[in-house]
């Protein structure tokens, strides 16, 4: 067990707001768990990958409706 203050605060962050989440109603819950999605997920590595795998499977999209793919389809499955 990993006894680094740092995760310890940062498990109880994540329970806090999994607390929070879970006493919202369903689509208020969504509709913020949507938002925080497309703002965090750029940043993450899978953006990256999602933009990589893109480039190779539709080489002749323009940058615009890649854009489309990589920002909008979440959107939709959440």
């Amino acid at each position: 067990m990993n006894k680094n203050p740092k995760h310890h605060l940062e498990a109880i962050g994540l329970k806090t707001l999994f607390f929070i989440f879970r006493k919202l109603p369903l689509p208020i819950a969504s509709a913020i768990g949507g938002f925080l999605g497309q703002a965090i997920g750029p940043i993450l590595s899978a953006h990256k990958t999602a933009a990589e795998n893109i480039d190779r499977v539709f080489p002749k999209l323009s940058d615009l409706e890649k854009s489309k793919i990589l920002f909008i389809t979440p959107v939709r499955f959440s």
